[in-house]
């Protein structure tokens, strides 16, 4: 039992405790860590009252924030948000500063981490009065053309003559007194004629599509055929949702909107006819029905124009609906996250030499139908003469448009996989396929194909994929694709179909069957550059950006990290002032105009020059490998310390204490000592450095391998795979690590180790090893002479993995030992490291070279008996021997023991 006086020394305690939680302890304007002893600087947030996290959007509205107080916070936060160099600051050749450890502070304490907690969306909605006044980045927009004025006039009075009787949401409705039109081609005669023009061709069009509904009840874009999708073994409920159109998922009804198309359709004469025009090309395709009842949404639009060279006129026009603006997405039930296939999914789907091939479906989303009584949700107003217009399709706008839509292109994916497995087991056809040519077992069709992984096919919304073993095989799933769309009632866009080939863009990705080579192409690699640049400049000035371009970026980057190993690792910072002020920001004007103070925000600058010299070195090429099932995968291996590894896979082992670090790799070795700054930081961030100091000195020597990390940090291990972690300092260096990797093409994999397993490491970086690198080379000046000598050399026997210290045109290294080549009437120069000398020694002598001029230690060599083939011996001088280290050839120290130059060529 407690006593009296115990739990009174306890309570006492606890009110201590909470009052030095609660407060902000600082000497100097320094936060003082209670995890380390040694104070760190970090910015100090102004405070805010209890509970104001919680309901910010009904506390705050930036448009009335008070100017005085929101300027007084401002300053607080410039002045105490210092301007600090980023993390990884980009030089003029694009590559980022190394981390230097022994300036860096140490990681914050738990007190810091609650205060930068503090409700980011209050800062950012009290900020914007004043970003508003400094810097911002602002993208090129098109000047207002002077003609508008005009024409504005002419549409303003159309807007104001429209019919304002409302359809309803849940009250039945004629067709015959909704549908139809009220404008005339005679009231804008005032209109520039080639807008007239296009305005007479739509009446026209409007004409014929009301006469079609009012006679069929169903507009003339309904081609979804429900008898070919049960004729295909599609289910009852599915083919009665493409018959009478698909229930709009409505967890509530949406209060009644309408708004003109957004001011961006008005810039100039061009752009409004785009738009005209676009939407005269859903009329003709019988995907837009004229109402003059007013819907009870009428969304707000805008257009998209991307260059395309599959379109007559070289552009592609894309009318979008803003439903979030108009209501409807907020009142539709949240739908199940949809399992969109990435690039490395579906690459994991094919084996070398794999031929690849696509098609495309034309308008994808306005192929399947929505039913009747939620027509009156999907409004939208001609640009011109205010028509009401209905899209009774899915459109491009709403949110359960995508996930629904993948669903039905699945549906159709799983006939064309099922007639495609039939034909490689030789059973009959689905129903109407019969008239598909089957190609023979002799003529490489699906009928040689000796297991499912020979084939399959793959969707992403409207974009299929067919992936073949054998090219007939992508011909003939071609042939089949096309016919299960003309029994169904799609449009395939026949100019887009490409394949099958080794080489082709996927969801957006250059891949190569062959060499497993994986790439961002080169015009979308140098767009995500110049947008991740312009967003640093803006910081570095001090400026801000508007949500709509950050937001724009991050979803560039999230599609680049489907292709980058743990890129997605690196989103973080960007994202959460995002996710920060997303449900305050409604419609497309607010989202252009709310400022995020980027300036103040490092540690997205850090991700973003990370992301900036990621995407630059080499377009972000990825190596894949072939795994155990014969398929495409990024490298990884599962084994444990003392399994057997792979040939090719090199191996690294590191180590750090207290006193320095030490690492090994083949026949290197090092170490070093930490200053007495570095070691102040916890042995976590050591270890993580002594990795990276590795890929430093010696990433160069390691392009396009595979290496497996030995490390007895679990920690680190962790870290490393994950690519982040809750240790800011930890993370910018697991981040240069990964860095690393991706521009020399190396193949990271990191395992733990005990230390009782890691001798050699452990005592390197204690100073108990020796760190002499065995693998040097003779200097250049030296190899000259001898390259002169024999009239130069055919193969360098022994040379690190990436080549770049070979003496000949072809090398071995410990990834492809010459143990066991032939290297008959070959002329070869071999420098063994010492631990392999005997093995050299014996292997050589069934080499059958042709010439082999060897460096051997002289003691060794006259142990050998090969005092008869002696050249040239060398002294213990610093010089004579160099290593190329990072990118410098550097001059090794004394070897401690003679070496010779022995001309083997007799002994093979």
């Amino acid at each position: 039992t407690r006593s009296p006086l115990s739990a009174s020394l306890m309570r006492r305690r606890r009110r201590h405790k909470r009052w030095v939680t609660n407060s902000f302890c600082s000497k100097n304007d320094m936060h003082v860590s209670h995890v380390h002893s040694t104070p760190c600087r970090l910015p100090c947030l102004p405070s805010s009252p209890r509970g104001l996290a919680s309901n910010e959007k009904h506390r705050f509205n930036f448009n009335k924030a008070s100017s005085e107080n929101t300027d007084s916070v401002l300053d607080q936060e410039r002045h105490e948000f210092s301007r600090a160099v980023p993390v990884l600051s980009i030089e003029v050749d694009n590559q980022p500063k190394t981390v230097a450890l022994e300036i860096e502070p140490l990681d914050p304490g738990k007190l810091q981490q609650n205060q930068a907690n503090l409700s980011l969306r209050h800062r950012l909605v009290l900020a914007q009065p004043q970003l508003k006044k400094g810097h911002r980045l602002r993208l090129p927009v098109p000047l207002v053309g002077p003609e508008m004025e005009a024409i504005q006039l002419v549409i303003a009075k159309a807007f104001q003559g429209r019919p304002s009787d409302v359809v309803e949401p849940g009250q039945p409705f004629a067709l015959a007194d909704t549908v139809g039109h009220f404008w005339e081609p005679k009231d804008f005669e005032a209109l520039p004629l080639e807008l007239r023009s296009v305005l007479d061709e739509t009446f026209q069009e409007e004409e014929r599509e009301i006469a079609h509904v009012l006679e069929h009840r169903f507009p003339s874009g309904s081609k979804l055929s429900a008898a070919g999708a049960r004729q295909l073994g599609v289910s009852e409920e599915r083919a009665q949702a493409w018959q009478s159109g698909s229930a709009l998922p409505f967890k509530s009804t949406p209060p009644q909107y309408a708004r003109k198309p957004y001011s961006s359709i008005y810039t100039n004469l061009s752009t409004l006819i785009l738009v005209c025009v676009e939407i005269l090309r859903l009329l003709k395709l019988g995907k837009a029905m004229p109402w003059k009842r007013m819907p009870w949404i009428l969304s707000p639009t805008a257009i998209i124009v991307k260059t395309s060279p599959f379109e007559d006129d070289g552009l592609k026009k894309r009318i979008v609906y803003d439903c979030t603006a108009s209501g409807v997405n907020p009142h539709l039930a949240q739908h199940a996250e949809m399992s969109l296939p990435t690039i490395l999914r579906l690459l994991q789907s094919m084996g070398k030499d794999y031929f690849m091939a696509k098609s495309d479906l034309k308008d994808m989303f306005y192929n399947f139908p929505v039913r009747q009584a939620d027509w009156t949700f999907l409004g939208f107003s001609h640009p011109v003469t205010g028509q009401y217009f209905v899209v009774p399709f899915y459109a491009m706008g709403i949110g359960c448009a995508p996930p629904h839509c993948q669903e039905f292109a699945e549906t159709v994916r799983d006939i064309i996989k099922d007639e495609a497995e039939r034909r490689r087991l030789g059973t009959s056809s689905l129903p109407g396929l019969e008239s598909v040519p089957r190609t023979t077992a002799a003529e490489g069709g699906l009928a040689a194909a000796q297991s499912p992984q020979a084939f399959t096919t793959e969707v992403y919304i409207d974009d299929f994929q067919h992936l073949t073993q054998l090219l007939q095989q992508g011909l003939e799933l071609f042939e089949i694709g096309a016919k299960v769309y003309e029994i169904l009632g799609l449009i395939e866009k026949v100019v887009k179909r490409e394949g099958p080939a080794r080489v082709m863009t996927l969801l957006g990705f250059e891949f190569n069957s062959t060499t497993g080579v994986l790439r961002i192409p080169e015009a979308k690699a140098s767009e995500i550059v110049l947008l991740i640049r312009q967003v640093i400049a803006t910081a570095h000035k001090g400026g801000s950006v508007p949500w709509s371009i950050l937001s724009s970026l991050h979803g560039k980057l999230m599609w680049a990290s489907t292709g980058i190993e743990l890129g997605r690792s690196y989103l973080s910072a960007i994202r959460r002032p995002l996710d920060a002020v997303a449900t305050l920001l409604s419609n497309r004007l607010q989202r252009a105009n709310f400022l995020i103070p980027v300036y103040e925000m490092l540690e997205m600058v850090g991700q973003l020059q990370w992301w900036d010299a990621a995407v630059s070195c080499n377009n972000g090429t990825t190596q894949l490998y072939i795994n155990q099932s014969g398929m495409y995968d990024r490298w990884s291996w599962s084994g444990s310390f003392g399994d057997d590894v792979p040939s090719d896979v090199v191996q690294g082992f590191t180590d750090a204490c207290p006193l320095g670090g030490g690492y090994l790799w083949g026949s290197e070795r090092f170490r070093f000592l930490w200053s007495s700054r570095e070691r102040r930081h916890h042995i976590n961030v050591l270890e993580a450095e002594t990795i990276l100091r590795m890929l430093r000195a010696d990433a160069s020597s390691l392009d396009h391998c595979k290496l497996l990390m030995w490390c007895d940090n679990m920690v680190t291990v962790k870290a490393v795979r994950k690519g982040t972690s809750k240790s800011p300092l930890l993370t910018k260096i697991v981040r240069e690590i990964r860095l690393i990797c991706l521009q020399h093409k190396i193949s990271l994999c990191v395992h733990h180790i005990a230390g009782v397993k890691n001798p050699l490491a452990d005592g390197l970086s204690r100073g108990l090893v020796a760190a002499r690198c065995e693998s040097w080379s003779l200097n250049a000046a030296i190899m000259n002479r001898w390259r002169s000598a024999f009239q130069g050399f055919d193969v360098d026997a022994f040379c690190d993995p990436s080549g770049r210290g070979k003496q000949a045109p072809a090398f071995c290294s410990i990834v492809d030992e010459p143990f066991t080549h032939s290297f008959f009437n070959l002329k070869v120069f071999a420098f063994p490291p010492l631990h392999l000398i005997e093995h050299f020694l014996k292997s050589s002598l069934n080499w059958r070279a042709n010439v082999l001029v060897a460096v051997l230690p002289v003691t060794v060599a006259l142990d050998a008996g090969l005092a008869s083939c002696l050249l040239h011996s060398y002294g213990s001088f610093q010089g004579i021997f160099t290593r190329t280290q990072a990118n410098h050839t550097r001059p090794c120290p004394a070897m401690g023991f003679a070496m010779g130059v022995y001309d083997l060529s007799a002994r093979c």
